[in-house]
């Protein structure tokens, strides 16, 4: 098996190299994968190397809109056509040195997240009661973990609204 493969078994983010531009803003789309599945094409994948960060804390702020919102702004210049989200683009997102133990709770959530998605999944993610509670359920924990990492970063309600009217 090449170093490649061998590297790409392992745990890692996947995000989708073609980044979404939605209206005014753009949506980075990133999972996590255990399975040691082997994609080339037009997913990027994203192992760590250093046992400093949780893949899932890298995940959660990945997914997050904080992050999604610098990315367009500061990385890409608002561009609105045909962005490649590789090493060149996600190696300048600016990631918080915090411990392995503030990581973890930033992991609970996306373990709730993916639970609830394969939950989602199962049933076909269709517009059923349960359904439909799942994904306000699935809402409600993106906005905490939205919470979460604009207070990791110290933004003020100023920044926050700012943020979070884009994305309406």
């Amino acid at each position: 098996m090449s170093k490649k493969a061998e590297r790409l078994r392992q745990p890692k983010i996947m995000c989708q190299n073609i980044v979404a531009h939605i209206g005014n803003h753009i949506k980075i789309t990133a999972t996590f994968d255990d399975t040691g599945i082997l994609n080339f094409d037009t997913v990027n994948n994203i192992v760590l190397t250093s046992k400093k960060f949780l893949p899932k804390y890298i995940l959660a702020l990945l997914n997050s809109k904080l992050i999604s919102y610098y990315v367009y702004n500061f990385i890409y210049s608002k561009a609105i056509r045909t962005m490649h989200f590789d090493r060149s683009y996600s190696g300048k997102i600016p990631i918080k040195d915090i411990s392995i133990e503030n990581q973890r709770v930033f992991e609970i959530i996306v373990d709730k997240l993916i639970s609830l998605d394969s939950e989602q999944k199962a049933i076909g993610y269709k517009k059923t009661d349960k359904g439909n509670k799942m994904k306000h359920e699935a809402g409600n924990l993106m906005k905490d973990l939205d919470e979460k990492i604009f207070t990791l970063y110290g933004l003020d309600s100023k920044e926050i609204r700012v943020i979070n009217e884009t994305y309406v």
